[in-house]
């Protein structure tokens, strides 16, 4: 349980970085919409692939219940911590709302699947 909360833990600098680099480069390039689905694209393959070097040695041994529960785990930590965040940043439940709306081409959910199913998928592709 500990390496599966320490692997999220190492990670949460990426989203950071992902962000810092759309906001100030590649948003001005392509525009708001095209930015934010390269960067959910940008941000679930790394985290396909952190996953799959994190984990690469021993993913084959965990059952099916204990990757969804990894997947699971790590998906209420980044609601957690990306809500914890909008409310420290005096954002509206509205404004954090609007990245979930795939309708307007928002992307995130994207990200959250793959969180929640990274295990499962990298087992498999293995």
């Amino acid at each position: 349980m500990l390496k599966i909360i320490l692997m999220w833990l190492c990670f949460t600098p990426v989203p950071f970085l992902n962000g810092t680099l759309r906001e100030k480069w590649y948003k001005k390039k392509i525009g708001e919409l095209k930015s934010n689905i390269a960067g959910a694209i940008i941000l679930s393959s790394f985290f396909l692939l952190y996953t799959y070097l994190f984990f690469k040695n021993e993913i084959i041994y965990f059952s099916t219940g204990k990757l969804l529960l990894m997947g699971f785990i790590w998906l209420i930590m980044t609601l957690i911590f990306e809500f914890g965040m909008g409310i420290v940043s005096g954002r509206s439940l509205r404004y954090m709302l609007a990245d979930y709306n795939i309708f307007k081409g928002r992307l995130w959910p994207l990200f959250l699947l793959v969180v929640l199913f990274s295990p499962l998928l990298i087992r498999f592709l293995m």
